[in-house]
């Protein structure tokens, strides 16, 4: 990355942009939460290059399929579909006969690794116990003290704010806090707060993540869910 930052990246746990960014790397899930604000950012773009879109999982074939619907309103945007052989003639049909390039390359071996392996491989966990790396320090104290006062406030001003890092995925859905463990669907839970209950549930939160054992003394919050999503009922008893 140039000290301008013309190439950024962003990602739920970590964003490199600026306003000088000239190229941005960044997630489908990141793309589709940006597009939920609106699609007005995409008459600023010149070029979208989507990767690997042969293997149709549902969040690449959605954004597929909303910016199939927009191409027409921002006309200076380019779409670049990067595939394998096999799914070109049908990406070409859906996109109205769009050209098609091939380039020849040799088959590379690939490796299956598990995130625990990357994690040990990219050294990302020493990295952030590292005091050394301010943006990571930073970041992850500023959401323990969000998920801290939604503990124990439950204002209306930090839960529009945590939600806000959620949403466009600055913070992961399923962060907890350092010391506690406590998460924002847990803070939202013990304040009755279905609406954003519901909405943490279809962003992907898990439902089942603990505490640490520090907090497990004092209470349980047990949240029964209903398969429909219809309601939520939350349950505050005494620990045994």
């Amino acid at each position: 990355m140039t000290a301008e930052r013309l190439i950024g990246f962003q990602t739920r746990l970590e964003s490199r942009i600026n306003t000088t960014s000239q190229m941005i790397f960044c997630t489908i899930g990141v793309f589709l939460h940006t597009l939920l604000a609106g699609d007005g950012f995409l008459g600023g773009l010149t070029h979208l290059i989507i990767d690997e879109v042969h293997c149709r999982d549902r969040y690449t074939d959605m954004l597929l399929g909303i910016i199939r619907t927009r191409l027409g309103k921002f006309p200076g945007l380019r779409l670049i579909l990067l595939s394998d052989s096999g799914s070109c003639n049908v990406l070409s049909t859906y996109f109205l006969k769009c050209p098609v390039v091939k380039i020849l390359s040799s088959v590379k071996p690939n490796m299956e690794l598990f995130l625990e392996e990357i994690l040990t491989c990219t050294k990302f966990l020493a990295k952030q116990d590292d005091p050394s790396d301010a943006f990571l320090v930073d970041a992850a104290s500023t959401y323990d003290s969000a998920i801290a006062a939604a503990w124990l406030s439950g204002t209306e001003e930090v839960f529009i704010q945590l939600m806000n890092w959620v949403i466009d995925g600055t913070m992961p859905v399923d962060y907890q806090h350092r010391l506690t463990g406590i998460t924002l669907l847990m803070a939202a839970t013990i304040h009755g707060r279905t609406d954003i209950v519901k909405c943490l549930i279809s962003h992907g939160a898990d439902p089942t993540m603990k505490v640490r054992e520090a907090l497990t003394s004092g209470f349980v919050c047990c949240i029964s869910l209903l398969i429909n999503c219809s309601f939520f009922k939350v349950k505050r008893v005494d620990a045994v």
